[in-house]
């Protein structure tokens, strides 16, 4: 998200007077320069009092905050009414109105927003992480020449809460290690065995080894990834093509899938 435009110690003066409905408002000569463009800078907010009768702008009961969406010289043109205020009339006569871009509630509540994904509430950063098992059941059923997701029933941790169904989707943008590994049981002689990291549902890494006789067999893939921290997912696949199918160990310390994020 993108954050208001601001600058420092920026108060204007009004030119005239305007009603409640007014948009297009002329400030005087020269102060149009001291605030940021709307279409370079981005827009702002602005709090708009009467300065002769309420020199602190707390204390004008008409105070309001308005959006201004663009500047052309001196004239700006803005939203009424904006963070809970009310469009008034401003042109009581011989009063001098201005406008100040200082920090408003709204600007306070989008800088949390824009921090919040990758910092808790005390402001320490976040580190995205976790680690999931099948908790000892075995996978069966692992199909002869086809890649076979693995299923996670447990998790043992997950900092984010970005774990599910199978999957990983970081809500941090970022880059993440991930880690697979995989426990097999009674993989036959020379039989060509894979794990694979899957990215959005298509192949991102796999390493291939053969099996050097009936025996447990395990495999181990490492891989850096990078995410949008949006739509990105990742699985871990396993192919095997012994010809039959053929099981998983469901072992906590043979097969798990963890990852944390490095950057």
């Amino acid at each position: 998200m993108a954050l208001d435009a601001v600058k420092n110690f920026v108060i204007v003066t009004v030119s005239t007077g305007y009603d409640a409905s007014d948009t297009s408002i002329a400030l005087s000569t020269g102060d149009g320069g001291k605030l940021p463009q709307p279409s370079t800078d981005g827009n702002f907010n602005l709090v708009w009092w009467n300065d002769t009768d309420y020199p602190n702008v707390a204390d004008d009961p008409n105070k309001e905050i308005v959006r201004c969406t663009a500047r052309s010289g001196d004239t700006i043109t803005i939203t009424r009414g904006q963070e809970g205020t009310s469009a008034g009339n401003k042109n009581t006569s011989s009063k001098i109105y201005k406008m100040a871009l200082t920090i408003t509630q709204k600007m306070i509540d989008d800088i949390a927003a824009y921090i919040e994904p990758e910092h808790n509430t005390d402001g320490t950063h976040k580190q995205s992480a976790f680690n999931v098992n099948k908790n000892g059941v075995d996978q069966t059923g692992i199909v002869n020449e086809t890649f076979t997701k693995i299923t996670w029933p447990t998790k043992e941790w997950d900092t984010n809460n970005n774990f599910a169904n199978d999957k990983f989707t970081p809500t941090i943008q970022g880059k993440y290690c991930l880690i697979g590994c995989i426990g097999w049981s009674s993989i036959i002689d020379l039989t060509g065995i894979r794990i694979a990291i899957y990215k959005n549902g298509g192949m991102y890494k796999e390493i291939l080894n053969a099996t050097s006789g009936p025996s447990f067999q395990n495999q181990l893939l490492i891989v850096i990834v990078d995410a949008n921290g949006t739509t990105d997912y990742f699985e871990v696949y396993v192919y095997q093509n012994s010809g039959s199918d053929e099981t998983v160990s469901g072992s906590l310390q043979e097969t798990f899938f963890q990852g944390y994020k490095i950057s």
